[in-house]
């Protein structure tokens, strides 16, 4: 799946993929917002109250990748599959 197919698709059913085929990455430290890796894309996730969420973002690059990069600890991230 493609970023652009992503975000075509209803707000619910990109949750449902998030929850079933994202792969977690990391979270804020206030614990509002979460980043998920999802194919060639990432997709940021921002936490309401009660456990859910609105509107998922995909995104390459831009304002979000920068929050991710300075978030994530890649010595921390497990690698799998084929190299």
């Amino acid at each position: 799946m493609t970023l652009i197919e992503f975000n075509k698709l209803p707000a619910q059913q990109r949750t449902e993929l998030i929850w079933t085929q994202a792969i977690f990455l990391c979270t804020d430290d206030r614990g509002w917002t979460s980043y998920y890796a999802l194919g060639g894309f990432f997709v940021e996730v921002v936490w309401y109250r009660g456990g859910k969420i609105t509107n998922p973002k995909a995104f390459y690059k831009g304002s979000c990748h920068q929050r991710l990069l300075q978030l994530i600890e890649l010595n921390q991230l497990e690698l799998t599959g084929p190299l």
